[in-house]
């Protein structure tokens, strides 16, 4: 993009849009296209020019892509994201219910869970994070686990950034959370949670997300500057793909299985 066209965007509202870009490239649930025009719809009635926008939000994804799959290739084999991963592909196995970077918010998290529940015999109870704590988990505030029985008729509000509700069942809530916490530090990642059901389970983690396959993708070849930073090529970018479940366990199983040996 010209210098100069870029100007036309106030520094403070640029500097938000590119905080913006960061953190969804950061919580690694979305792809190239899928956050430009999340991004764009959310600053169409804030920028007077449309083309200018799409170009800056375009460069400042590239740019942010590049960096993020630069910085990837020093991670940990294993991160804190892929325990808490691992973690959730175990509560799965022992009958809860595990979703992750699930729906916009603890609400919409606690009426969506309720329809996926019923009707799951095997599904004692649930465990999830919202899409809301994954944002503010990769500044470091740590990710919220709200959980509880297979029984979500008892819930009646939602309170705080924390979250907290009244189930009909304290014991059975408190058993699920001590599971959830038991199966967090076998992982080894570390849980700050008093046992009150009111509240939701955190989770310190350092955020490291990686991308692969195609939610590495980016169009860094219109951007020669941003080239040499990750071996991604571009392919697909222009189709929104359904995320589905890229949270990699089988990859990180193998990983486990190589530190082991």
């Amino acid at each position: 993009m010209d210098v100069d066209r870029r100007q036309l965007i106030d520094a403070a509202d640029l500097e938000q849009i590119t905080d913006e870009v960061r953190v969804a490239v950061a919580v690694g649930r979305r792809d190239f296209e899928q956050i430009v025009r999340g991004v764009i719809e959310t600053w169409n009635d804030e920028i007077e020019d449309p083309e200018v926008l799409e170009e800056t939000v375009r460069e400042v994804a590239v740019q942010e892509f590049a960096r993020h799959l630069a910085a990837q290739a020093d991670w940990p084999p294993i991160t804190d994201c892929d325990r808490l991963s691992l973690t959730m592909a175990d509560l799965a196995m022992a009958g809860i219910l595990p979703r992750e970077h699930y729906t916009c918010c603890l609400s919409c998290g606690l009426g969506e869970m309720g329809r996926e529940l019923k009707g799951l015999s095997w599904a004692r109870g649930y465990v999830f994070y919202h899409e809301q704590d994954a944002e503010l988990a990769v500044d470091g505030g740590g990710v919220y686990l709200a959980f509880g029985p297979n029984d979500l008729e008892g819930v009646e509000g939602v309170e705080g950034v924390r979250g907290g509700w009244g189930g009909r069942d304290g014991e059975r809530d408190e058993g699920i959370g001590i599971e959830i916490v038991g199966v967090l530090r076998r992982r080894g990642l570390d849980v700050e949670w008093m046992g009150d059901t009111r509240q939701r389970i955190r989770v310190r983690v350092n955020w490291q997300r990686r991308r692969f396959g195609w939610l590495a993708e980016y169009p860094k070849d219109e951007h020669p500057e941003a080239g040499g930073l990750g071996e991604v090529e571009v392919g697909g970018v222009g189709e929104v793909r359904d995320i589905g479940d890229v949270s990699g366990v089988g990859d990180i199983r193998e990983l486990e299985a190589g530190e082991a040996s």
